[in-house]
């Protein structure tokens, strides 16, 4: 079951950052963009991230959970709504951050719960969605590819 997120969800969605922000980066990144994927201090930079999501929640930034029969939390979904003055398809609904567990995976549980931030976004007079993949996740870049989204620029990094 798809649904909004409660207050108590809250160290499982942690926990859904932590794996989609170190195990599964990990697994998708090749090895010579590591060093681009540091976070200061990993626990707090995503406790302190989820912090400020929940504070706004249900304003500009909202979450979605995947809810499983024994109520347990399979994946998540967060979004947020930008505002770009510059912008003729402003407000735009930002796909912050997506994750379906692996035991959960291929059933179309994903695309649900981007069906439903979506919803969301529509809601509340997005005129356009932006996501984003790394490059070498083909599967998030083929799903997204499904649910209708274009490419539309590559983002290059260099150490200084």
């Amino acid at each position: 079951m798809i649904r909004e997120y409660r207050p108590e969800d809250y160290p499982v969605v942690l926990d859904l950052l932590y794996e989609l922000h170190g195990r599964f980066a990990r697994s998708v990144l090749p090895q010579e963009v590591f060093p681009f994927h540091q976070d200061r201090d990993f626990t707090s930079t995503y406790r302190e991230y989820l912090d400020e999501v929940v504070a706004d929640h249900g304003a500009g930034h909202i979450i979605y959970v995947l809810e499983d029969a024994r109520g347990g939390l399979g994946g998540f979904i967060l979004g947020s709504i930008e505002h770009d003055r510059w912008n003729t398809l402003t407000p735009a609904g930002v796909v912050e951050d997506w994750y379906v567990r692996p035991a959960h995976q291929g059933q179309g549980h994903g695309k649900r719960l981007y069906w439903e931030l979506e919803r969301f976004f529509r809601g509340r007079g997005c005129k356009l969605v932006k996501s984003s993949a790394w490059w070498s996740n083909l599967v998030s870049r083929g799903v997204h590819g499904r649910l209708g989204f274009v490419e539309y620029r590559v983002e290059l990094r260099k150490l200084l």
